[in-house]
């Protein structure tokens, strides 16, 4: 022992202290003792002397070892206890050990006392340092649940069958259900419908990897029936024997998705408005730029006050010409301004079918005189919330492309057919005519005045207005074609509602 043993020794006989201060000698203690005979001067002592140890004679004149262990349990000082007594019953052994006592000694049998002694000293040792440890890690444990449960990211554990096993109450916060509504239930049951096939694959892949944190971005439903996004670190600690989980750490990110979607929306539509600058660049540099000086040149011919009756008439014919032209090409800027200013009319729920059926009326001495047959599959989905008149005009001019368009050895077929995949509708255009040679022309085939045959008369409008209104309607169109077999067109609407 490094530095003094403090014993304080509860004895009203100096020669039976006496002895045992000697028997304390002898077994090569290093101590400083202080002997009291009464219970005032023992209550004084334990708070001035501060004791590591204390010996205690059973029966004193008005004090006995029952009372000193009383008020050493009030005083909350954990400190050895030894009764040193002259004669002792198993019974009195049994009570003096329950009330307290860590051993005792027999006056006839002092030469244990060292021993005894240093057992107790370092049975508390032991339990101070137990003790000592104990509270470490309740105070750590207190502090990391403060951190847990004020963190604003959200943990979770998850069972190797996917279960949900435990969550912090910023879980809750973010998602609005207590632990109790997903207890037990399979993490897929709140995950977005869209995203379960890749997480289940993720889960999949992730138990191969234990112990190596990976990042994932995961839309989570809310308990108010909406979904949320949420991005964070997974970890497979399934190998670990004291957490036997999954563990996910993650935030709620939908309002930085929401702005990167409005940023990503916005860039293409400065793109797309790009795009249709240069379209009216195009269109004024060319299209009415031609028109309009054949008109002036025209004009200026007019004022020469010698030509024949007979020119002046060709020179007015070609004068009209010149003027229709220029006609035709506001007609079309108008057309295309007009798709641009009329995304606010009101959206409507539109039966494929009905359209169709309404288009093939129109024009259904054409479809009569060129034998056109129509092989329509709208079974899947037969309705669409949508602009009534865009949807009209893509299906009118790809149909008047397909008939326009034929091979002369064989009569057109139309193929439309409609495909519903969760909340997105797909639609597919086909027909058997001339084709279009994309290798050549595959980056020019929906632009404005743009095109390929030209032994039918047209303008180059129809693909231009097909791609301007579906992009108008946020839908996508795609093309796959083949020179003397045909056209296919996908046109792919985000959602149906």
């Amino acid at each position: 022992m490094g530095k003094l043993l403090r014993v304080l020794h509860l004895e009203d006989l100096s020669s039976d202290a006496e002895l045992v201060y000697r028997a304390l000698k002898k077994g090569n203690l290093k101590f400083v003792r202080l002997v009291v005979d009464n219970k005032a001067k023992f209550t004084r002592a334990l708070k001035e002397f501060s004791p590591d140890i204390i010996l205690s004679d059973h029966s004193l004149p008005s004090f006995n070892s029952h009372e000193a262990l009383i008020i050493l349990k009030k005083t909350k000082i954990k400190i050895p206890f030894i009764l040193i007594t002259a004669t002792m019953s198993e019974d009195f052994a049994v009570d003096v050990i329950k009330r307290g006592a860590d051993d005792y000694i027999l006056k006839d049998r002092l030469e244990r006392l060292p021993t005894a002694l240093t057992n107790a000293m370092d049975k508390y040792r032991l339990v101070r340092n137990y003790q000592k440890k104990m509270d470490e890690i309740f105070k750590n444990e207190k502090h990391f649940r403060a951190l847990i449960e004020n963190s604003s990211d959200a943990k979770t554990l998850i069972s190797k069958h996917g279960e949900w096993v435990y969550q912090s109450p910023a879980v809750e916060r973010l998602t609005g259900f207590p632990f109790k509504d997903l207890k037990g239930k399979l993490i897929f049951d709140i995950i977005h419908p869209d995203d379960l096939a890749y997480y289940r694959a993720f889960f999949k892949e992730e138990n191969q990897l234990p112990g190596v944190p990976k990042p994932y971005q995961l839309r989570l439903l809310h308990r108010n029936g909406y979904y949320i996004s949420t991005e964070g670190m997974i970890t497979n600690l399934l190998h670990d024997e004291s957490v036997k989980a999954y563990i996910l750490n993650f935030r709620d990110c939908t309002e930085r998705k929401l702005a990167e979607t409005e940023r990503s929306t916005m860039v293409d539509d400065i793109l797309q408005r790009n795009k249709d600058l240069e379209q009216f660049s195009y269109i004024v540099s060319h299209n009415l730029r031609a028109p309009v000086a054949n008109i002036i040149g025209l004009a200026e011919e007019l004022n020469d006050n010698q030509l024949a009756l007979s020119e002046i008439k060709v020179l007015r014919q070609y004068l009209l010409q010149s003027a229709k032209q220029l006609d035709h090409v506001i007609l079309d800027l108008n057309n295309v301004l007009q798709v641009k200013h009329e995304i606010n009319e009101n959206k409507e729920k539109v039966t494929l079918s009905i359209i169709l059926e309404e288009i093939k009326s129109s024009i259904s001495h054409i479809i009569r005189d060129e034998n056109v047959d129509f092989l329509i599959d709208f079974s899947e989905a037969d309705e669409l919330f949508t602009i009534k008149s865009y949807l009209h005009s893509v299906f009118y001019n790809l149909i008047s492309n397909s008939i326009k368009y034929r091979r002369a050895v064989a009569a057109p077929i139309i193929e439309i057919k409609s495909l519903l995949n969760g909340d997105k509708l797909t639609i597919h255009y086909k027909d058997n005519g001339l084709g279009i040679d994309l290798n050549k022309y595959g980056d020019q085939l929906f632009g404005l005045y743009k095109k390929f045959h030209h032994h039918v008369e047209g303008r180059g409008m129809g693909l231009f207005m097909v791609k301007t209104q579906l992009e108008t309607l946020k839908a996508e169109i795609s093309v796959e074609s083949q020179v003397d077999q045909g056209t296919e067109f996908t046109i792919e609407f985000n959602s149906r509602k």
